[in-house]
């Protein structure tokens, strides 16, 4: 699996890059996280892995994959910088 990359500010230290070879392979716009769910015996070990379905605008899709312990390391960094913070 690929390891998580964890960016605490995405404007100042993008996740992306604007190469052309990048503007090729991703659409002009970002697209909606629309589900998330656990496969419980996602990884080859038989830990818990979280997929993540991403939505555009043209109907298409991606999936997106991670361990849960890296998807609760990432939040437990977002909440130690930002907080609860819920509007």
């Amino acid at each position: 699996m690929i390891p998580l990359q964890i960016k605490m500010d995405v404007e100042r230290d993008p996740i992306w890059s604007e190469s052309e070879a990048d503007k090729r392979l991703f659409p002009a716009e970002l697209g909606a996280v629309s589900a998330i769910g656990v496969l419980q015996d996602g990884t080859e070990e038989g830990r818990p892995s979280v997929t993540l379905r991403i939505d555009f605008a043209d109907g298409s899709f991606v999936l997106g994959q991670t361990t849960l312990r890296l998807l609760n390391m990432a939040m437990t960094a977002f909440r130690a910088r930002y907080g609860e913070y819920l509007r």
